[in-house]
């Protein structure tokens, strides 16, 4: 896997690929995938990047993986309101 197919996984919202993308061996294809996830209201993104924000071996990827995570539950919140309203 390349940066082009993360990149394209994003454009097709393909969030089942970018989870896969979350466990390459490559840390800048991990990082990639985190930040595109971070676009996505999607549980499953947001149980993943939960996780990957602590296990990741790499700084970065783990600091990619909190910054989508806080985006993916603030859209989540933010949406659930504007239906309480």
């Amino acid at each position: 896997m390349n940066l082009a197919d993360v990149y394209a996984m994003r454009t097709q919202r393909n969030v089942d690929g970018l989870l896969d993308a979350l466990c390459d061996n490559e840390e800048c294809i991990r990082r990639a995938a985190a930040v595109a996830l971070g676009g996505f209201q999607d549980s499953r993104a947001k149980e993943a990047l939960s996780r990957l924000k602590f296990d990741d071996p790499i700084l970065d990827v783990r600091q990619a993986a909190a910054r989508s995570h806080e985006l993916i539950v603030a859209s989540m919140r933010e949406r659930k309101e504007e239906g309480e309203g």
